[in-house]
């Protein structure tokens, strides 16, 4: 039941990156220890996600894109410099991370996307050209 929860989620959210006009390119992080870790009846399934998009004060302060991916009991919201991030847990009880990076230029898309090279557990869901 939730790995369906979970793989729900994720197509939700490539169905909305490819939608939206400001994103350039998701990547779901951590693919691999999502799908190793069994999950116990108490803990939570988590899902962590990259995106690069050129509206990135856009999707911090309005953030009803979030309930797209179901009702919510927590939001928390920080700014680190280079990347923002949203952390929320939903009624499910998924939280997802959201790591929102500034990519103005269609050469940022490349260069995110270049780690999923590097990386086995980095999956590319979203990468407009």
């Amino acid at each position: 039941m939730v790995k369906f929860i979970e793989e729900e989620i994720t197509l939700k959210l490539q169905r909305w990156g490819i939608d939206e006009v400001g994103i350039s390119c998701i990547l779901q992080m951590d693919v691999d220890g999502n799908n190793d870790e069994p999950h116990s009846e108490n803990s939570n399934p988590s899902l962590k996600f990259m995106i690069v998009t050129d509206r990135v004060n856009a999707y911090m302060n309005q953030s009803d894109w979030l309930e797209l991916f179901g009702p919510y009991t927590k939001c928390h919201k920080a700014n680190h410099g280079f990347f923002q991030i949203i952390k929320t847990t939903y009624v499910s009880g998924v939280t997802m991370s959201f790591v929102m990076i500034e990519g103005n230029d269609k050469k940022d898309v490349y260069t995110f996307c270049e780690i999923e090279d590097l990386e086995k557990s980095v999956k590319i869901l979203v990468c407009k050209n």
